[in-house]
């Protein structure tokens, strides 16, 4: 049986991160901004963060399953002499 590499489960796994990192970083702000009085800014500013942080690692997976597609159709079955 034949690994596929990362695929669409790599690309499930960057979605739950961003999700995850948003969550977080909202929940983290909320905190502070409970503990210092500061109003809702840290829980915006955390959930931007955890926006941000999430975006790169799901663009950095995108990148990679691209290039394993790339790799997979130049080193295809009809490349063999």
């Amino acid at each position: 049986m034949k690994k596929e590499g990362r695929g669409y489960y790599g690309l499930l796994q960057s979605g739950l991160q961003l999700a995850a990192g948003v969550g977080l970083g909202f929940w983290l702000g909320l905190l502070a901004d409970r503990r210092l009085g500061t109003g809702h800014w840290l829980a915006a500013a955390g959930a931007a963060a955890g926006l941000a942080a999430g975006f790169y690692l799901f663009f950095r997976e995108v990148a990679a399953v691209s290039r394993e597609e790339e790799e997979r159709r130049k080193g295809g079955p009809g490349d063999a002499a």
